[in-house]
């Protein structure tokens, strides 16, 4: 038995306005996809499930040829394609990629989906597999004299070593909350509630990873 699936995202009457393939948590997953994931997950429906990949986009073109996109004034769904181009390992063309570097310039997200993009990803750890796929596509890199001026700009307030702990002024806590976080007084929840630390914010000053008294 296959490991893909077919899905469909449901208005609140009930009609599909996406369709997609995936594998695993990807029906659920907010982000990578030019539609929203529904809140309820009672709106998200699995139309075919336990195929092969060629199976699942096949199903896929089916259904958005089906149902018909609204792009095309075909029908009810807001794909922006017609599927089947989901293929696991798929590379994008140059010309794919310039046409959607064009589509995104000068895009700026609103406040409120920074703000939850933010709130999302603090905390969430990076798997070791992560970040040797990041450090493969940044091996051997060479950066624009335009992209290392902006790198340049935007490191020019980053406090310096010997500004860490109480002498960076940008710093959310105290040695006082740092002491109380080491001895057990200060505990995590209310360190994120008062503090606004992050989950491995918190316990890495708890380690002593993060922070140097200025008693020590």
């Amino acid at each position: 038995m296959g490991q893909f699936y077919v899905y469909e995202y449901l208005r609140s009457d009930g009609t599909p306005y996406y369709i997609g393939k995936g594998k695993e948590a990807r029906a659920f997953h907010p982000y990578y996809r030019a539609v929203a994931t529904p809140k309820d997950k009672e709106r998200i429906r699995f139309v075919a499930t336990e195929l092969s990949e060629p199976d699942a986009l096949q199903a896929e073109m089916f259904l958005i040829f089906m149902h018909g996109r609204k792009d095309k004034r075909t029908g009810c769904l807001r794909n922006l394609t017609d599927g089947g181009e989901g293929t696991s390992g798929h590379t994008h063309t140059d010309e794919w990629k310039l046409a959607a570097s064009k589509r995104m310039k000068g895009h700026i997200k609103s406040p409120l989906t920074c703000s939850r993009i933010s709130s999302a990803k603090k905390g969430k750890p990076v798997s070791l597999a992560q970040k040797q796929s990041i450090s493969r596509a940044l091996k051997g890199r060479l950066f624009s004299d335009d992209t290392r001026q902006l790198i340049s700009a935007a490191k020019r307030n980053v406090p310096l070593p010997s500004m860490r702990g109480s002498g960076n002024p940008r710093a959310k806590v105290t040695d006082v909350d740092v002491i109380a976080i080491r001895n057990g007084s200060l505990k995590e929840r209310t360190a994120r509630e008062n503090l606004g630390l992050s989950h491995t914010q918190f316990y890495r000053l708890k380690r002593g990873e993060q922070w140097q008294l200025q008693s020590t």
